[in-house]
């Protein structure tokens, strides 16, 4: 049996063989001044949402180790960074972030404070999307460490 890690870099390795596959098929200029579907058309992008609010939904429901939660968050959180993405799907792996929030509150104080510090350095205020906004709000909620300024 895959933990919830392993099953979330599975979606990450489809979701990469699908943008490029995707890529490999449109044909040159199509998206150029309006005319002909967008890169960021491709049905693949919405199904990886899904398929990772799915997921995450699961790992939030069967409550595994704190530690395979801690590792899934940050796997979701880091994966941007994770591999040389095409710069079009960068915006895709920012907004599935969001589907940390459920687990976030299963996550250790020291695990949860070792990602807030990580995540706020990682995106100044000045870079911060709301989704950005309310990660740094949940993995403060409930604990001791001082609220954002």
């Amino acid at each position: 049996m895959k933990t919830c890690c392993e099953r979330l870099r599975d979606l990450f390795d489809e979701y990469e063989v699908a943008v490029r596959q995707a890529d490999a098929h449109r044909p040159l200029g199509s998206g150029l001044l309006g005319m002909g579907p967008k890169r960021g058309d491709d049905p693949c992008h919405e199904a990886f949402d899904r398929q990772i609010a799915a997921l995450c939904g699961e790992i939030a429901a069967d409550r595994p180790p704190a530690e395979e939660v801690g590792d899934a968050v940050e796997l979701l959180l880091r994966a941007e960074d994770d591999r040389a993405w095409p710069e079009y799907t960068r915006w895709m792996l920012i907004a599935v972030q969001r589907h940390a929030l459920p687990l976030i509150p299963l996550l250790p104080e020291a695990r949860r404070q070792a990602l807030y510090a990580w995540y706020k350095k990682r995106y100044p205020t000045f870079r911060r999307l709301p989704v950005q906004q309310q990660l740094l709000k949940a993995f403060q909620s409930d604990q001791g460490f001082p609220a954002r300024k």
